[in-house]
């Protein structure tokens, strides 16, 4: 895996150097293949719908309440969202050269959990959700950097493949304790499950998803007043080394501050963005309404 300067910048035209190096054009210029992958993918992303908006339909419910003398609260919230004519941004190679489409349909359901409570000093909270976010329909993109593409650079996308960039877990725990009037101690934990990677909207690179995590935060509150509150914080407290998300692309390096070959396409690979090392941070908060509270 890699670590890019940039992720996500977007451009709208394609060289003809970098057509020339994913081979979609000859050395003289002329197309080769170019017309018909573009007739192909833009046709089967678009044939099925007729101009229009990005329209969303959503059903939606919950419940709540509590037990416990009031000790103890809970939510459920369950959903489903379809997309008709959804905007799906398709890196053609690189991670500056791109475009936008539509694709006919995607899909949306999942359910959020929740339950908290407070004893004394103690208050606490954990909430799950479960997100299956996946395309309704099949569709072909150009997505050169897929290790599953053909040879003109394509993949086929089939109802049920999952969407880039969305973990299907995501479970979060919070804990705060008043040690005294004025000093509490708290404490997070974030954790998510794996994701795939722009660009691999068929979910069949090499590479696999970029992996899930998890990551604890703890916080020291001091009180001195109404309005002013002192504060500690540590995030990653136990330094993990994780990444937020990835996108498939060019990798010009074969070691580090080594290129490869300016004027070729590179290797393919999965780019990812680190998540934040261990930091501490000291600071204070003033709430100004709490003045004459």
């Amino acid at each position: 895996m890699a670590i890019p300067p940039y992720l996500g910048r977007l451009g709208c035209t394609a060289t003809s150097r970098r057509l020339l190096a994913h081979g979609l054009v000859d050395a003289d210029g002329q197309r080769r293949q170019l017309a018909r992958v573009i007739r192909t993918v833009v046709g089967q992303i678009r044939r099925p719908r007729r101009a229009g908006g990005k329209v969303a339909r959503t059903l939606s419910g919950g419940l709540r309440g509590s037990f416990a003398d009031g000790h103890v609260h809970w939510n459920v919230s369950p959903y489903y969202t379809r997309v008709d004519n959804d905007i799906l941004t398709i890196f053609t190679g690189g991670s500056l050269q791109g475009y936008f489409a539509n694709v006919p349909r995607t899909l949306r359901k999942g359910v959020d959990l929740g339950i908290g409570g407070g004893l004394g000093g103690l208050e606490w909270q954990a909430n799950y959700s479960v997100i299956d976010a996946t395309y309704g329909t099949p569709f072909v993109e150009l997505a050169a950097d897929n290790s599953s593409a053909d040879r003109d650079g394509a993949i086929h996308v089939v109802p049920g493949d999952r969407l880039p960039g969305v973990p299907r877990n995501v479970f979060t725990l919070s804990v705060e304790y008043r040690l005294t009037a004025q000093w509490s101690l708290g404490g997070n934990l974030r954790a998510l499950s794996s994701q795939y990677a722009t660009g691999d909207d068929n979910n069949q690179d090499r590479h696999g998803p970029v992996p899930g995590h998890a990551v604890v935060n703890l916080d020291l509150h001091y009180r001195a007043s109404r309005s002013l509150t002192l504060f500690v914080e540590v995030d990653n407290v136990f330094d993990h080394r994780y990444f937020i998300s990835g996108q498939l692309s060019d990798n010009v390096f074969d070691s580090p501050n080594r290129l490869i070959d300016t004027t070729g396409p590179g290797t393919s690979t999965l780019f990812v963005v680190p998540g934040a090392p261990r930091g501490w941070f000291v600071g204070l908060r003033y709430d100004f309404g709490k003045e004459k509270s």
